[in-house]
């Protein structure tokens, strides 16, 4: 629905790009050429050709519409729709396959490991010094 609004919108504007340089071009061009005077002399308007163009096939508009999902069923509230859209949307999901979702999780508590070993090799560093200064 957006796509359609979004190309209507351009279409309608390269139609009017086209009209405005059709009506500049149609439009006379005034030629000044210096004389022997000294002074410019105005020429005849010379009309500058019209450029070619190919014919751009017609597109009917589309008229705007609701969504599907309430054309379709009855109406739902918001948390009702909330979660048939979502829904809807985890069907579409890639779910990874067994192995790679392995490394995963080995790869996740790798780096938790690592984190909660470099904390607390601080933690008790600066524990010590603390109860010395204290």
């Amino acid at each position: 629905m957006a796509r359609d609004r979004k190309r209507a919108k351009r279409r309608k504007a390269k139609q009017r790009k086209q009209q405005q340089r059709s009506q500049r071009s149609s439009k006379g061009v005034e030629r000044h050429e210096p004389t022997t005077d000294g002074e410019e002399s105005k020429k005849e308007v010379v009309e500058a050709p019209e450029p070619k163009q190919a014919p751009e096939p017609e597109v009917a508009p589309q008229p705007m519409s609701r969504p599907k999902e309430r054309e379709a069923g009855p109406r739902h509230g918001k948390v009702l729709t909330f979660f048939i859209e979502v829904r809807s949307e985890l069907k579409r999901v890639q779910w990874p396959d067994r192995s790679t979702l392995a490394q995963g999780t080995a790869v996740v508590f790798v780096a938790c490991a690592a984190a909660g070993l470099y904390l607390g090799v601080w933690d008790y560093v600066w524990s010590n010094i603390v109860k010395a200064l204290l």
